[in-house]
C-alpha cells in the first residue's frame, strides 16, 4: 500500500474514532447517577470534546492530496498528532485515553507523510 492511502486511511481513521468517543462522551451516561458529561459538567464540556474533533479534521484534510506545499502538509499534521497528544496527556484521568488512538492514528499518517 502506498504511503498516500496509508495517510489518508489513517487520518480517517482518527476523525472517525474522534467523532465516536465524543458522541459517546456526550450521550452515555458518565456518573454513577446516570447523568451524562454534559449535564453534570455543562456546556463548557461539550466545547472541550470538540477540540479532537477539530484536530483531526485539520490532520485530515492535510492528508488528502492537494496543491499545498509539502512542508505545510507535515507541519500541519504532525502538528494536530502533537496537540491530541497534549490532549490525551492532560485528560488522562477522565476523557484523555478514549482519544487515544486517534492521536496515535494521526502519528501513523504523519510518519506515512515523511515517507512519501
Amino acid at each position: 500500500m502506498s504511503s498516500a492511502k496509508v495517510r489518508i486511511i489513517a487520518a480517517l481513521f482518527a476523525h472517525i474514532w474522534a467523532w465516536a468517543a465524543t458522541l459517546f462522551f456526550l450521550l452515555a451516561p458518565a456518573y454513577s447517577s446516570g447523568e451524562t458529561l454534559i449535564q453534570v459538567n455543562g456546556v463548557w464540556a461539550a466545547l472541550l470534546l470538540v477540540v479532537p474533533i477539530v484536530l483531526t479534521a485539520a490532520g485530515m484534510i492535510a492528508a488528502l492530496p492537494s496543491t499545498l506545499p509539502r512542508a505545510l502538509t507535515l507541519t500541519l499534521l504532525w502538528a494536530s498528532a502533537a496537540l491530541l497528544l497534549l490532549f490525551c496527556a492532560a485528560g488522562v484521568w477522565s476523557v484523555g485515553i478514549p482519544y487515544a488512538p486517534c492521536a496515535l492514528a494521526l502519528l501513523a499518517a504523519a510518519w506515512a507523510g515523511m515517507r512519501g
